[in-house]
């Protein structure tokens, strides 16, 4: 198997790189440098200013005399490759791992609600807004509050935000018309109330080969408003109707919306009359989801998406009876005086892996989107009160030991 893969990521790199097949790896050309002593016979790299930019795609493989013949498929690793490859595919004349269709699915999501809300699934009404006369143009009566409003393809909760009025929305939404129009249209939607879940695994053949729910500390939009950005994994023995709800959900979702092989994280809200679809990407979560997943299960979700674009058989799950969690820790905002160490982050009960990614002398902004953090750590615990109990306490640590000076 020849494998052509849009994107370098260290840890997708090092999940796969004991698989039987060959790649061909277009690369960021600010980690060319680096990455490229890691090429070897089966490990072709070469240099692309933008791996999600067709263009520049089609152009590096021009220049390396890539022929189409050279590659079984198209891999793109992350959500902003994922259509890219399918249409660099579709212009190489070979398959790709996820089609155009499918992929687009997987990341505008309007065409995600669309796809599962026709299959009978429960999810948000929406409405495409790319002007303000778009949102004036929707019935009074089909917009019920709050409202949340979010950029349609993208990631971390970056620009999204609730709104609980009419006036409220409106300034939102100029405001991002106006800020951050590159990313429009936008996608203005019902606020779902109820706990924020996340679901995670592999499915091949259209069956669930690993499956896990996690349950986020706070909902994902709290983080503006001081809210912490973590989960930890549910123990299946002792909430055995949420693990079968959330299977059974989980797999009408992927087939709505046309994933038979591959990995996937969904994020879902536990409801009163049961779960309702927020979004879904055809990746592994962000932060350490993957590592809690794996720490959980025993399965790296990133060695299971490279078998699955290979065709390669899917792992076998093997169950730790700890409970994993995440944390993406957040600092407060000003100039940093003073941070801990990744050593005295690891030295921290409970904590298994982790880094801080902050230092001092730097700026630190206001923590508005998951991507906006002081470092991350993975932890474990007997159960999901200890882990929820380490992860907190890991936070106010953090929070105290770093020392700002706030611009006034």
């Amino acid at each position: 198997m020849r494998v052509l893969i849009l994107g370098y990521k260290s840890v997708v790199d090092q999940a796969i790189d004991g698989l039987d097949f060959s790649r061909t790896t277009v690369t960021e050309m600010r980690k060319y440098p680096r990455v490229s002593r890691h090429a070897s016979d089966r490990a072709r790299m070469l240099p692309c200013g933008d791996p999600s930019d067709v263009e520049a795609v089609l152009a590096a493989l021009a220049r390396a005399d890539a022929a189409p013949a050279e590659f079984d498929v198209v891999w793109g690793i992350d959500e902003f490759t994922v259509v890219p490859a399918a249409a660099v595919a579709a212009a190489l004349g070979r398959p790709a791992h996820l089609s155009l269709d499918v992929s687009l699915r997987f990341r505008d999501k309007e065409l995600q609600k669309r796809a599962v809300r026709a299959a009978g699934v429960p999810a948000a009404r929406t409405a495409v807004v790319a002007r303000p006369e778009d949102l004036a143009a929707v019935p009074a009566r089909e917009l019920r509050w709050p409202q949340v409003v979010k950029p349609m393809a993208g990631a971390g909760a970056a620009d999204t935000h609730r709104a609980d009025t009419r006036e409220e929305l409106e300034s939102r939404l100029a405001l991002l018309l106006a800020s951050a129009a590159a990313q429009g249209p936008f996608l203005v939607e019902e606020y779902v109330e109820g706990r924020e879940l996340h679901l995670d695994g592999c499915v091949r053949e259209g069956r669930l080969t690993a499956f896990g729910a996690s349950r986020y500390l706070q909902n994902l939009l709290d983080i503006r408003t001081g809210g912490v950005t973590g989960s930890y994994t549910l123990d299946s023995g002792r909430h055995p109707e949420l693990y079968a709800e959330a299977s059974r959900f989980a797999l009408s979702c992927l087939e709505a919306l046309g994933m038979r092989d591959g990995i996937f994280h969904m994020e879902v809200f536990e409801g009163p009359h049961g779960l309702v679809f927020s979004e879904c990407a055809a990746r592994g979560g962000g932060g350490m989801i993957t590592e809690a997943f794996e720490g959980r299960y025993g399965v790296n979700l990133l060695t299971e998406q490279g078998r699955a674009v290979a065709g390669l058989p899917a792992g076998e799950p093997t169950l730790d009876e700890r409970v994993f969690g995440q944390l993406s820790v957040r600092a407060p905002a000003g100039i940093a005086l003073a941070v801990p160490s990744t050593e005295e982050l690891l030295g921290r009960p409970g904590v298994l892996d982790g880094r801080v990614e902050i230092q001092a002398g730097e700026p630190l902004p206001a923590m508005a989107n998951t991507a906006h953090r002081g470092g991350i750590a993975l932890l474990a615990a007997e159960d999901e009160e200890a882990v929820a109990a380490r992860m907190r306490e890991l936070q106010h640590w953090f929070n105290d030991s770093v020392v700002v000076k706030v611009d006034v």
